[in-house]
């Protein structure tokens, strides 16, 4: 009979070997929300995504804010419980719309309409002016009744 190193007798049969499993890290919520927004983010064209992409973004945002206030001292926090509609953006193309069109994506407030009723937008870039587009903004009288 054999001996290994170890001063176990070998018995001629190999067994494998099992490999240790990493530990799980201890991500903290916002690193775990942040993880799962660049996840969603890669594709938002299924509207479940994007509904989900932007419940994560609240979500993020609201926790930031309790990370702040907490270190700040302040301990009771109250945040309205009903979610909102995002505002709609419209960017058309030229005019730095590349510029406009990241510092809105990164706002989970914000998301971008389906071009399908021009009325019911917040915000429209363009590069030129187009009268189908102007004739459906909202005066300000409009917008205030």
């Amino acid at each position: 009979m054999q001996y290994g190193p170890d001063g176990k007798p070998i018995d001629g049969v190999r067994r494998p070997v099992k490999k240790a499993r990493p530990k799980q890290q201890n991500l903290s919520s916002l690193e775990y929300l942040s993880k799962e927004i660049q996840k969603l983010s890669k594709n938002l064209a299924n509207p479940r995504d994007k509904e989900r992409y932007l419940d994560l973004k609240e979500k993020y945002y609201r926790e930031f804010l309790i990370k702040i206030l907490k270190s700040n001292g302040v301990e009771k926090i109250q945040f309205p419980h009903s979610t909102f509609t995002p505002y709609k953006y419209y960017i058309g193309r030229g005019n730095n719309s590349g510029i406009v069109r990241t510092a809105l994506k990164s706002r989970f407030w914000w998301s971008m309409g389906d071009y399908d009723d021009w009325e019911d937008y917040n915000f429209i870039w363009t590069q030129w002016k187009s009268n189908k587009i102007l004739g459906c903004l909202k005066s300000w009288k409009e917008v205030q009744e």
